[in-house]
């Protein structure tokens, strides 16, 4: 590919960027994504790409932009249940961590505070706090549900395909390789569930807990 010198005008964007990264973590890994190289896929010299991500770190807390924003935002219409959007957003989430095997290790090191994850966030908090939730609850749940999503859709990649089961061992332990066979979405659909199904005993004050007086102020705010 023909490389254009420094200054001269490559077309270039922050997104069209970072996407050309995260194809590179896919298909070559991590360790392979050096400013340099990601340069020459995009025809260009590495001083170019600085004007639109600083640096390297810059780079990884995009590519973790890049895959959570695939997943719908926490958004919800005025008479929809609160737990249709974490639902929508959960589900999202797991088919982009899915789909982008090359940054799994940065899902799971990474904040990945930039501007886009930060309004993202802003905007789900401000969601939940209309549903009831104080500030801290809301921000549990975005927490748990967003941590379960990641860690169970790379525990799902890693496993793809499965494994050899002896035929003596499956007879051996029925239950424990009838377990083995479960549907992976199922089980998945079981757990987010069944942490929608917690936090809403949390938001309601079920159980002893103390229920929100009123819905959570503004993240900015509140973390301000």
């Amino acid at each position: 590919m023909t490389r254009r010198s420094p200054g001269v005008s490559a077309g270039l964007s922050r997104d069209g960027i970072l996407a050309a990264a995260l194809a590179i973590a896919d298909a070559e890994g991590l360790r392979r994504l050096t400013m340099r190289r990601l340069a020459d896929s995009l025809g260009v010299e590495p001083m170019s790409i600085y004007g639109h991500v600083p640096d390297k770190t810059a780079l990884l807390d995009g590519l973790v932009e890049a895959v959570l924003s695939l997943a719908a935002d926490l958004d919800l219409a005025d008479d929809a249940p609160w737990q249709e959007g974490v639902r929508g957003f959960a589900e999202g989430l797991r088919d982009a961590v899915r789909a982008h095997p090359g940054v799994h290790s940065l899902l799971l090191t990474t904040q990945g505070e930039t501007e886009r994850n930060l309004a993202a966030v802003e905007k789900a908090l401000e969601t939940l706090g209309r549903a009831g939730f104080t500030l801290p609850l809301a921000v549990s749940l975005l927490r748990t549900v967003t941590e379960f999503t990641v860690a169970h859709a790379i525990s799902d990649s890693a496993t793809d395909g499965g494994g050899h089961r002896p035929e003596s061992a499956m007879a051996e332990h029925p239950l424990a390789s009838a377990a083995t066979a479960t549907d992976s979405f199922d089980a998945f659909t079981i757990g987010l569930t069944a942490i929608l199904v917690g936090f809403d005993a949390l938001r309601r004050g079920v159980g002893g807990a103390a229920a929100p007086q009123e819905p959570a102020p503004r993240a900015a705010q509140a973390l301000g």
